[in-house]
This record gives C-alpha cells, structure tokens and sequence, in this order.
C-alpha cells in the first residue's frame, strides 16, 4: 500500500495536498511532489517575495511582470499580497490590471514605495498600511476608461500615505461611460501630502463613498492646485447619493486662482450628501456642495494670513430644489467673502454658525444669493438664524442678492457688524423679507430692497 502524504516541508514552510489542476502549479502557490500536489499553507496573506519582489530593487520590466502575476494570484486566492518593510521601486506598466488589488504593508513608515508609472485598475482595490511617493506628473490609482460599461467597483484605502501625485486616486467620467459606477469607496486614516492637482477625484456615479479622518498637507505648487477631494456626478438618475466627508483635516490648500477657477478644498456632486466635523486651515476656498438635500455641519475654517484671505469658503448650488443645511460651523479668520447660494431654484439653512472674521480686499461681502431668473420660485426660502458672529475690517456688504428670491428670513442672531457696512444689497426682486428678534444686529442702511412684504421688528 502507497504511503499517501498529506503535508511536506519546503524551505522550514508547509506545504499541504490540494485537488488543485495542474495548471496552477507554479512552485510558489503550488507545487508537485512524488505525482501530488500540494498548497503553500500561509495565514491571510501571500508574501511579495514568494515572487521576487524585494525592497531595494530596481523596478525593471522582470520586476513589473512579477508584481502583476503576484497580484493575480493574490487576487485568484482572495489574499492580500503583503510586503515586507523596506523601500520599494515600482512599475506597474502600461497595462490596466483587471484583478482585484490586494496590497498591505507594515504601516505608512514601515513599507514606502516609489511609483514609477500609475496603476491602471479595472476592477477593485484595497489598500492597507503601506506608503506611496510619486512625482508632480504621475497617477497614483487611476481607473481605466477603455474598461467596458456596468462596472461596479470598490475602492478602500486604510492607513495609507500619497506624496507628491499628480492626483493620487482618479477616475474622471465622460458620456461614453456615464453608465459606469463605483459601489463603494471607503478612504479612511489616509494622508495626502504635497498634493499636486488633485488628491481624490472621483467623478463618476458613486453609492457608497466615505471619506474619514485622513490629513490633506499642502500643495506641490499653488497655481496647479484644483482641489483636494472632487467627487460625485451631475446625473439625476441614478446619480450619486450619500456621499460622506468627516473627520478629515486640510492644511495650505490653496490656488491665488489667476485663471479664475474655483479650487475648493471639497467638491460634492450629488443628493444628500453630508460634509461634517472638517477642519480647513489657510484654504482659500473649503466646501462646494451641488445637489439636494445636503448638510454642511460643525465644520472648522481658520484663514490666518491677510495676505491670503478665505474667497468663498462656502458654495451651494441645487438640484431640483431641496433645501441645503449649513449648520454649527465656525468660521475664524481675514475672509474676502463667505458663503455664495447660486442657483435658481433651491434654498440654504444658515443655522447655529459662528463668525469671527475681518473683512479684507476688494468689494468684500458675507453672503450672497444669486439667481439667474428674473422671476422666484417657492423653493427659493434663505434663512439666516440662531447664528453668532463678530464682522469688522473693510466696509462690506453682509447681505448681497442678485436676482429674483422669495424670502429671507434674519432671526434670532446674536450679531455685531461694522455700523459702516451695509447690511442689505439687492438687485433683483424679493417677496418677503423678516428682521427680527435679533438683539445685537445694527440694520443700518437697506439700500435699493425691492420687497413686496417688509418685516422689521425688535432689533437692535
């Protein structure tokens, strides 16, 4: 009777009897002994170096047909491809990779690589505990527009640092692929540094995005920034819902704009979209948030230099008319302008917010409502309530209205502005407008107001 072997010894390592085909064999996974074949046995992960990819070596195209069969195989057992600590040089190729990518490392200091060319991705990705360094004119992650339609795929990056991309995850849609999608991205405790361009730009239909606690650090040159996160599409149906940005910190994300584009740190396309508990420091413009029913909630923007004052930290555009929520932010700083609502057909909640800012510049001003349409719809109720704040430096205008609005409501606001500034400019018409019960609040001058229905009650 044969001896039959269930387990061998390779190496110090165990391999076990597998009913794999023959076609799998490949003396890293698989392997044959005495007509069997038997399975590396390893624990969650596969190493990198089963396939030669070791730290410290020069990325050539030996090394980059390595990587791609680690991934596939990887991908074909489920298993993260894990590297070992150390600096690594590599290219991917020209090529998009169609398997799913599983990489981990030993933690943003512990595995560093140095990307030589993008990795084109097809399929999903997952990122753990690894740390990438690219140059001003390369991808990190981009998605692979020849990819066929009806993709759904995933995104996740944990712990994982970006230095120095032109922008770090990308996948920008165009009509010939609106009817691609991503299920989920998850990018959280991440870190983008230096960041050239853009740092996440995900512009297709999304379902599922989360952006949580990761760290934006300065830009690689002012005037190629054209923000940190831009995310979500403009379609109505399907189109891009819930998207979540928390938690997350920005630092020196600023563009002096001399082409006129607007660079916010966050740009949000979508319905129902939450952008909360952010901290901005010395970003000329924060949040962009287009589409119905999003909440804008206890943010922080800081602008320290007079020099380079915030320009409309805070921009909100609908969609088909639900309200937008601006609620218990705090506002700190030298500021040209504040908040823009620009949209025929919606309305903004400023709510619970905190102003401490010093009017600089050119023609500054605080909020501004614009609207193409010569005529109002219902939807378009602005209301400014239960808000504190301390205005001083240029004169300015603390309400400005170009276009046709319904209401504006000013309640319940504990509110001192330079008695200089002018409190209401409007040029267009405006149904109703109510002042009230705001103990502080000097309305000084409303100037030009054409206003059907004209409130003003218990103020200071």
């Amino acid at each position: 009777m044969r001896n039959v072997v269930k387990a061998i010894k390779i190496d110090g390592e165990v391999w076990s009897e597998s009913p794999a085909d023959t076609s799998l064999i490949d003396d890293i996974i698989y392997t044959s002994y005495e007509g069997r074949i038997y399975k590396r046995d390893f624990n969650g992960s596969i190493k990198a170096s089963w396939f030669g990819i070791v730290y410290n070596a020069t990325a050539n195209d030996n090394y980059t047909t390595a990587l791609l069969n680690a991934i596939k195989v990887a991908a074909r057992e489920e298993a993260w491809l894990e590297l070992d600590p150390g600096h690594y040089n590599l290219a991917p190729g020209n090529a998009a990779v169609t398997d799913t990518i599983r990489l981990s490392g030993a933690g943003m200091d512990g595995t560093e690589i140095t990307l030589r060319y993008a990795f084109k991705f097809r399929g999903n990705i997952f990122l753990k505990d690894l740390s990438f360094k690219g140059r001003e004119n390369i991808y990190g992650f981009y998605f692979d527009k020849s990819a066929p339609g009806n993709l759904k795929v995933t995104l996740q990056a944990d712990n994982v640092r970006f230095d120095t991309f032109r922008i770090a995850i990308g996948a920008f849609n165009n009509d010939a692929y609106s009817d691609i999608g991503f299920e989920e991205v998850h990018i959280e405790g991440c870190q983008f540094n230096n960041v050239v361009k853009q740092a996440v730009q995900l512009r297709y239909r999304v379902k599922g995005l989360r952006i949580k606690g990761n760290i934006f650090d300065g830009v690689f040159n002012e005037d190629l920034f054209e923000g940190a996160i831009n995310v979500g599409d403009k379609s109505d149906t399907p189109g891009t819902t819930g998207i979540t940005v928390t938690e997350n910190k920005f630092f020196r994300m600023y563009n002096p704009e001399k082409n006129g584009a607007a660079t916010h740190a966050v740009l949000c396309y979508g319905n129902k979209n939450i952008i909360a508990d952010n901290y901005f420091y010395d970003c000329r413009r924060a949040i962009y948030s287009r589409g119905d029913g999003g909440a804008v909630e206890n943010n922080t923007v800081i602008n320290s230099d007079p020099a380079k004052p915030g320009m409309l930290p805070f921009i909100f555009k609908g969609g088909s008319g639900n309200n937008h929520m601006m609620r218990g932010n705090t506002i700190t700083g030298y500021f040209n302008s504040i908040v823009l609502i620009d949209d025929d057909d919606t309305g903004v909640s400023v709510d619970g917010n905190k102003f401490n800012v010093t009017m600089v510049g050119n023609n500054p001003y605080l909020f501004r409502f614009m609207s193409s349409s010569e005529v109002y719809t219902d939807k378009q109720v602005f209301t400014f309530i239960n808000n504190k704040g301390e205005v001083k430096g240029e004169r300015h205008n603390t309400f400005s209205q170009a276009g046709a609005i319904k209401e504006l409501v000013i309640e319940n606001n504990d509110w001192t502005d330079d008695p200089a500034s002018q409190f209401i400019s409007t040029r267009g018409d405006l149904k109703r407008i109510t002042i009230k019960n705001n103990p502080v609040l000097k309305v000084s001058e409303l100037k030009s107001v054409k206003s059907l229905e004209m409130i003003i009650e218990n103020n200071n």
